[in-house]
């Protein structure tokens, strides 16, 4: 139902990786995206949200601090600077 991927910059691999697992059982992600990071490995933010998308989800949202949703993220909108902790994405 649910994981946490925070593994420094590899977010395409794990998504690559887990595309199955991903598309058969839609989880809920709690997301790293960091362009530096993803930099590193030769991606960027925008690839991410495009490879989340295509598995189809639809929803991703920014955390708070207190841990509840805070802003919608519009993925159209996103650049290759984009940073964020932690995304939530859900379908």
């Amino acid at each position: 139902d649910f994981i946490k991927v925070d593994i420094q910059g590899a977010e395409g691999l794990f998504i690559q990786g887990a595309k199955k697992t991903l598309s058969a059982t839609s989880p809920c992600l709690l997301i790293e995206i960091s362009a530096q990071e993803l930099r590193e490995n030769k991606l960027t933010p925008t690839s991410i949200f495009k490879d989340l998308f295509n598995l189809g989800y639809r929803n991703f949202f920014t955390l708070s601090k207190n841990g509840s949703y805070g802003n919608k993220i519009d993925i159209d909108k996103v650049s290759d600077l984009f940073c964020a902790s932690i995304v939530v994405c859900h379908k």
